[in-house]
């Protein structure tokens, strides 16, 4: 789970990839939005959705971003990711 918590100021670098939440009744509606970002964002942090993905606000609403995207400015320290973990985004894209 993320260690942020509701209301916390993340920034998303960009690259990172993120679908628009569409709720209704706690139930995600299909079809989903979705893109990468062509430049970073700031954002307010809102929830975890699970181990890996948490719901973060944006100008343009809420959306859904691996945790592996999200990082946030600690005491001073260089910004901090949520996990080490990032997969390639060069890989989804077709050749």
């Amino acid at each position: 789970m993320s260690h942020f918590k509701t209301g916390d100021l993340v920034h998303i670098p960009s690259g990172s990839y993120r679908m628009k939440v569409y709720s209704q009744d706690d139930q995600y509606k299909i079809p989903f939005s979705a893109n990468i970002l062509t430049e970073p964002l700031i954002g307010v942090f809102k929830e975890s959705v699970d181990n890996t993905t948490s719901v973060v606000v944006f100008h343009d609403g809420e959306w859904i971003v691996e945790n592996s995207c999200v990082y946030s400015k600690i005491q001073g320290e260089k910004n901090v990711r949520v996990s080490e973990h990032k997969q390639d985004r060069r890989q989804l894209a077709s050749v």
